[in-house]
């Protein structure tokens, strides 16, 4: 789990109702839920979270999300994604 607060509209939930995000769940090998103490199993097609998507996305102006390069930046989400294609922090790719 990237425990980064979601930036894509797609939030899954185990049977727990652990919330987890599209990326993360991708990325997973198991589709067992990573919170400590629950483990349950996905359902195939995962259920989606549709009351937190509609959270993240119409509150996505409303509180700071965090740069992903770490430099520090807090700022909304519309002007964060500006930022971050500039932030001194971000990876180059070296030439």
């Amino acid at each position: 789990m990237c425990l980064q607060v979601t930036r894509t509209n797609v939030l899954f939930v185990c049977p727990s109702s652990h919330n987890i995000c599209e990326r993360c769940y991708d990325t997973m090998r198991r589709k067992r839920c990573p919170q400590t103490d629950c483990g349950a199993k996905y359902d195939s097609p995962p259920r989606r979270n549709t009351t937190a998507e509609m959270l993240v996305r119409e509150g996505g102006d409303s509180f700071p999300f965090r740069c992903r390069h770490r430099c520090g930046v807090r700022d909304s989400l519309g002007r964060l994604e500006a930022h971050e294609r500039a932030c001194v922090q971000r990876p180059e790719v070296c030439r």
